[in-house]
């Protein structure tokens, strides 16, 4: 996946002036033969942030940390202004989400995207159940999904110097949510980042959608190159 997001939206740009600099956050993987590959990714493209902690579902947690104290003390560039959190089945519109970034300051307390208000599942065999001892609470406070999430700068920095105080919890979009609440950010919701899969047509990306979710490597770069091509 990370080959079509370079080959789409991904790529390392100055767009009307403001520079974009995507970064991939990747976990450890066991396998000797793909650890290899990622070693040869840093080497061409030094776009990736390699973490130790095991790249899987219920560690995400780790790398928002990775994330977030990478972009409150960056090594090789500038703070940036805001940060954009985003997985790599979006396909992300850049110029609108400059737009919408320079409606901002990043002074402000931002935490946006598709928020979410929602009780734990208590179910054991679904994907997303979490047991009362790890959560004892019946709802989680208001959450960005963790699919995109817009971050300002005064964002960055108050998540990064509180988040290694609360306990981890597996998913990360509810840990921000938890965070953001400890540490007084609101969670604010924006239509333009897109949740649900579905087809956005060329005329709502033109209108304003800055995200949406749910593209395959294949239809990734197809899609893409049927709506900016």
């Amino acid at each position: 996946m990370r080959d079509s997001v370079r080959k789409t939206w991904g790529v390392h740009r100055v767009e009307n002036k403001h520079e974009v600099m995507p970064i991939f956050v990747v976990g450890y993987v066991n396998s000797l033969e793909v650890r290899r590959q990622i070693d040869k990714e840093v080497e061409q493209y030094k776009d990736l942030l390699v973490i130790s902690a095991v790249d899987s579902y219920r560690n995400n947690t780790f790398k928002l940390f990775a994330a977030i104290e990478y972009a409150a003390s960056p090594i090789e560039c500038s703070t940036p202004d805001f940060v954009f959190l985003v997985d790599d089945d979006y396909i992300v519109h850049i110029p609108n989400l400059i737009k919408f970034a320079t409606s901002k300051q990043k002074s402000d307390l931002v935490y946006e995207g598709f928020v979410f208000e929602t009780s734990p599942f208590r179910i054991k065999v679904h994907k997303h159940s979490i047991s009362l001892k790890e959560y004892p609470y019946s709802r989680y406070p208001p959450y960005v999904s963790a699919g995109a999430v817009f971050l300002s700068s005064a964002t960055v920095q108050r998540f990064n110097s509180s988040m290694r105080n609360l306990r981890v919890f597996p998913f990360d979009d509810v840990f921000t949510g938890i965070l953001a609440k400890t540490v007084d950010v609101p969670a604010t919701h924006n239509e333009n980042f897109i949740f649900w899969t579905r087809r956005v047509t060329r005329e709502e990306w033109i209108g304003g959608v800055i995200a949406a979710h749910g593209f395959a490597k294949k239809n990734l770069e197809y899609e893409y190159n049927e709506i900016f091509g």
